[in-house]
């Protein structure tokens, strides 16, 4: 097995009052929850071990150790990086996903040891209730973390949500202590949309601010009554206008359900392809809403997170294509 070891192999040198690992294992290298068999499947598994300077030497030499022995005893590696995470809780490992434990329905774009960033399909449910047992996101990446070990008790939990037939950007949680750090500080994440609605806007920029409630029948509305709704907000850019449809970039202020669908159908100008509170006679294959742009604060580094997801093709094609929007084809 190639390995490379050093006490730190990045280009600028650490502080005083820290010491610092870098380690890249390659093929034949391992990753921790896959079977003999994957392993031709990892691509390398790099990580970075920070910590205080002021450590004794005993436990230098314990964790040199440790490390030596990830890159030669392949079975050992769950019970040493417990042990190394117990002095360094935030090591991170990176590595190909495995074929068989990728989940479906979703791509998995950015992973560390609090969040799974993820852009979700059309026709997936973010979560459901636990006795509701339809495949969701949630589910999905559960399983995903357990990979397939029913002693596991890892687990994915839902920061916000997407509808069901929205597409893009979603972020959860591996922890309830961390959904709950990202639940509190979500008034500073930014979220913006790509969707394209029915007819053409008499203000080409603007801001939504209304009240909705929702009827026994789980139907979103408009209210003049304060007491009876929730105050949302959003504001939105025209890109592009075509007969009949403009491509719109939304902002959410608030994250109300079904926020953007309703205050379009509000203004008179429903989003395409929405089944629910749409045209009747829409024939789109699809609701033309994507979660395109995610911005929010990382709940242990506080280190700003951005991420971007590429529209649709079949959206952009409904306005002729948009030249400064990249195509997810």
């Amino acid at each position: 097995m190639r390995h490379l070891l050093s006490r730190n192999d990045t280009d600028q040198a650490p502080p005083k009052d820290q010491i610092i690992w870098s380690i890249r294992l390659y093929p034949l290298s391992f990753d921790a929850n896959v079977r003999p068999r994957d392993l031709l499947e990892v691509d390398s598994i790099s990580f970075t071990l920070t910590a205080p300077a002021s450590i004794d030497e005993p436990t230098k030499k314990d964790i040199f150790s440790d490390l030596l022995k990830i890159s030669t005893l392949c079975k050992e590696w769950l019970l040493i990086s417990r042990r190394l995470r117990q002095i360094v809780p935030r090591m991170t490992i990176h590595s190909r996903i495995p074929h068989r434990h990728r989940p479906k329905g979703l791509e998995i774009v950015f992973e560390d040891r609090d969040i799974l960033v993820i852009v979700k399909e059309v026709g997936l449910l973010s979560s459901s209730p636990h006795r509701d047992q339809r495949k969701t996101a949630e589910r999905l990446l559960t399983d995903y973390l357990r990979k397939g070990s029913s002693a596991s008790r890892l687990c994915a939990y839902t920061v916000h949500r997407l509808d069901r037939d929205t597409s893009g950007l979603l972020v959860f949680a591996k922890s309830e202590k961390v959904q709950q750090q990202l639940k509190n500080h979500w008034k500073n994440t930014n979220k913006h949309y790509y969707t394209v609605v029915h007819g053409k806007l008499a203000q080409k920029k603007g801001l939504f601010s209304c009240n909705l409630a929702e009827d026994k029948d789980q139907f979103v509305y408009v209210t003049k009554n304060k007491s009876e709704g929730r105050l949302a907000e959003s504001t939105y850019q025209v890109l592009k206008e075509v007969d009949g449809y403009s491509a719109i970039e939304v902002s959410l202020l608030t994250g109300r359900k079904n926020q953007i669908r309703v205050q379009f159908m509000d203004a008179g100008h429903p989003v395409v392809g929405d089944k629910k509170y749409g045209r009747k006679s829409d024939r789109t294959g699809r609701m033309a809403l994507h979660a395109m742009h995610l911005e929010f604060d990382h709940p242990y580094s506080g280190r700003r997170m951005i991420f971007d997801s590429p529209v649709p093709e079949l959206l952009l094609k409904l306005v002729g294509g948009m030249p400064n929007v990249k195509p997810l084809s």
